[in-house]
């Protein structure tokens, strides 16, 4: 009885610190990130222990037409809808964007040095998933010119990965994990982490504009399988980026719409459903026109309560009709924008510069001379790579075992490849579960994926790992594979099972 309750108390000991260790690794802290990047700190975000200040707007059509070719054509600048004229390829367009940031950084208050843009469009039919695909050279030109000119006028970007046009049925499929668009949009985005995870002028990547509207969830489980979804998403494809912070877009002024009537009552209860594990700056959208104070310092409560930045990632001032006429019924808001700035707990950006009775933003529209880049132009982006020459991935892995279960976890051991074969050591690990079988190439993307708490470490040593969480008397079958840095995959290991007690 006593070997039983040691090994018991053992097995209990691995698991609580699988979990510290898996929690650590969703805290961005200075240390885990080169310098010159964004950082959580409380409430503040900082860059190499200094508080960053971010005002700016939203654009959902800049990158998308210039991808497609569409030079000049935007939402802001130099109006609202607008396009920008003489420009004729996607490094013309950013570097004359740019200067328009240039001009209300001299002539508007605040200085606006942020910049929301869609980068992720009409998932529902794929578009932004096949372009990537099929044409990446374009379909980085395009990203590249756009952060090449926002950090010539320095300006931080954060890139939307995934809009939610939530009248579109096939949507739906990006919060069934087992779908192909599902495994697409993970794909996608953790291509897109990886590749520019060295570049600090990349704020923070928004990894999904307001997944909580648009009529799903209240026959799909409510606020609860929200959450689940969301947990279950972020840690699917935060491992990709290092260096930088996490953010998700929420519609919180209408969130109680959005789940039925199952929010608990406006207070910290209820922001708290939007604190999410691996999100490192929570953000909510505010669309009103009510100037209340407590608007503020509600949410100043919540985040100082839950200890991160909050982002209001869109803001506008939404009388409808509108009083001046505009044509979008979304106006900038100087009220909120000035309050929320002095609390020092995040950025905002506003969703529209129009005057939409509250005052424009500065002399918006300005279609008048612009400012040239400080110091003169910086240099083109540099062209792509070559093709790595190094196409060997890590060998297979080929004795992952189970070694022990209990209740609701499973503990793993296996061998460690090597980086080329068993040469070298491996960069990192991609393990999965299932309940439906074996895994196999085939379906491993279909796996439900763990975050590790550690890398590969030398080739040929032992490794193992608690799995927690599981349910409880259920079989799970396990898989991994480990890659180099270019990265090359190795084939999917072999998949033992384990039933949880």
């Amino acid at each position: 009885m006593q070997k039983k309750y040691a090994a018991t108390v053992a097995c209990m000991l691995l698991v609580l610190a699988t979990f510290a260790t898996i929690a650590s690794l969703y805290v961005k802290t200075p240390s885990s990130r080169q310098s010159g990047f964004l950082y959580a700190s409380g409430t503040s975000l900082m860059r190499d222990g200094s508080a960053v200040p971010m005002f700016g707007v939203n654009d959902d059509r800049a990158f998308v037409d210039t991808y497609w070719g569409d030079y000049g054509q935007n939402y802001v600048f130099p109006n609202f809808n607008g396009k920008i004229p003489g420009v004729s390829s996607a490094g013309t367009f950013w570097y004359e964007y740019f200067r328009y940031f240039l001009h209300y950084q001299q002539s508007g208050t605040p200085t606006p040095n942020l910049f929301r843009v869609t980068v992720g469009w009409d998932f529902g039919s794929e578009d932004s998933y096949n372009a990537w695909k099929s044409s990446p050279t374009t379909y980085f030109a395009d990203f590249d010119s756009m952060v090449t000119w926002g950090k010539a006028a320095g300006v931080y970007i954060v890139p939307m990965l995934v809009q939610s046009p939530g009248d579109r049925t096939y949507m739906w499929e990006y919060f069934n994990r087992s779908s192909a668009r599902y495994s697409h949009l993970v794909e996608f985005e953790r291509a897109m982490m990886t590749k520019y995870d060295n570049e600090p002028q990349i704020a923070m990547w928004d990894i999904y504009n307001e997944p909580d509207v648009g009529g799903y969830w209240p026959t799909h489980g409510g606020i609860t399988a929200y959450r689940a979804w969301a947990l279950a998403f972020t840690a699917d494809v935060r491992s990709a980026s290092v260096n930088h912070l996490i953010t998700m877009g929420h519609a919180m002024t209408s969130a109680n719409y959005n789940f039925g009537g199952s929010m608990p009552d406006y207070g910290l209860d209820w922001a708290q459903l939007f604190d999410l594990i691996g999100i490192d700056v929570m953000q909510s959208h505010w669309y009103s026109t009510a100037e209340d104070q407590h608007l503020i310092d509600d949410q100043v409560s919540w985040a100082k309560t839950i200890g991160k930045p909050w982002f209001v990632g869109e803001l506008g001032y939404n009388a409808y009709p509108s009083p001046t006429g505009a044509e979008y019924p979304i106006g900038h808001w100087p009220w909120f924008t000035t309050q929320w700035l002095a609390t020092g707990i995040g950025p905002v950006a506003s969703m529209t510069w129009l005057d939409n009775g509250k005052g424009a933003y500065a002399e918006y529209p300005y279609s008048g001379p612009l400012p040239d880049y400080p110091g003169g132009p910086p240099p083109p982006p540099p062209p792509p790579p070559p093709p790595a020459a190094d196409t060997t991935p890590p060998s297979r892995v080929t004795d992952l075992r189970v070694t022990a279960t209990g209740r609701g976890f499973v503990i793993l051991q296996w061998t460690t490849p090597g980086d080329d074969g068993m040469l070298g050591q491996a960069k990192s690990y991609d393990f999965r579960f299932s309940t439906r079988g074996p895994i196999t190439d085939a379906n491993f993307g279909f796996a439900t994926h763990v975050e590790l708490p550690f890398l590969p470490h030398s080739p040929g040593r032992g490794e193992g790992v608690a799995i927690p969480g599981l349910a409880r008397g259920t079989t799970y079958w396990f898989a991994l594979r480990a890659s180099d840095e270019v990265p090359n995959w190795n084939l999917t290991s072999n998949s033992p099972s384990g039933k949880t007690l």
